[in-house]
This record gives structure tokens, C-alpha cells and sequence, in this order.
């Protein structure tokens, strides 16, 4: 994780910190959070549930992102054979307006 990304979760930790006292009157251990993973999921979790505001449904997920990142799937190439593919026979305007 490079420098800027690790500032960046810092200001995400801290403001989900912030945001959560103000909604919720409750502390959340932010040190824990980031070294105990079954602690981070029932704690973010447990505010998806409660989140009663897009501010704290949003925070929730971008700090779920950040600690869990998903990989996207790669795309799998489709393979073009010669001769007699469908798409190509899609592609051929035979009866088409340009068919003359």
C-alpha cells in the first residue's frame, strides 16, 4: 500500500469514527478494526444494519472496500474460429435493406 493510500484510509478510519459517535453515541476501536478481521466485519456489519443515513451506509462501504478489497473478475476471452462462428453469420445482411 503506498503512502498516499494508507493517509487516505487514515482519513476514512477517522471520519467513520467520527460519524459513528455522532449517530450512534458509540466508539468503535479503530486499531482493532484494522488487525482483527472477524472484529472489522460484525462491526461493519452491525452498522450496515443500523445505518439510517446514505452518509453512513456510504462510509460503511468505502471502508469495507478499503479493508476487503474484491477483485474484479478478469473477462475471458471469447474464442473466434473460422468459418462457421454465429456472429459473423449475425453479420451478414443478407436480408438486409443493402442486400441488393
Amino acid at each position: 500500500m503506498s503512502m498516499n493510500e494508507q493517509l487516505d484510509t487514515v482519513a476514512l478510519l477517522a471520519r467513520l469514527k467520527l460519524l459513528v459517535k455522532r449517530q450512534f453515541g458509540e466508539s468503535i476501536d479503530l486499531d482493532r478494526l484494522l488487525r482483527d478481521k472477524q472484529y472489522a466485519q460484525a462491526c461493519l456489519a452491525a452498522l450496515e444494519e443500523r445505518a439510517e443515513t446514505e452518509e453512513v451506509l456510504v462510509m460503511v462501504l468505502r471502508v469495507r472496500q478499503r479493508l476487503f478489497p474484491v477483485a474484479m473478475p478478469t473477462p475471458t476471452p471469447v474464442a473466434v474460429t473460422a468459418g462457421g462462428d454465429e456472429q459473423g453469420a449475425a453479420r451478414n445482411y443478407k436480408f438486409g435493406a443493402r442486400s441488393w
